[in-house]
């Protein structure tokens, strides 16, 4: 697995919440990265990017 401490979120682009069976929901969101392009996006667990700068700039209306 490869750990993602070297990115750097440029802005969310959309939110989901996801619901497993036996799982609690939960929020993840689509992560647009710094110098990539927006195809390279990932959904990420909304409690995993602490370890992000995520702020009210980085958030996409």
């Amino acid at each position: 697995m490869t750990t993602s401490f070297h990115k750097e979120v440029e802005y969310v682009m959309a939110e989901r919440k996801v619901h497993r069976r036996g799982v609690p929901a939960y929020t993840e969101d689509l992560v647009k990265w710094t110098g990539l392009p927006e195809s390279e996006a990932s959904w990420e667990r909304s409690d995993d990017l602490w370890q992000f700068v995520v702020n009210e700039k980085t958030m996409k209306a």
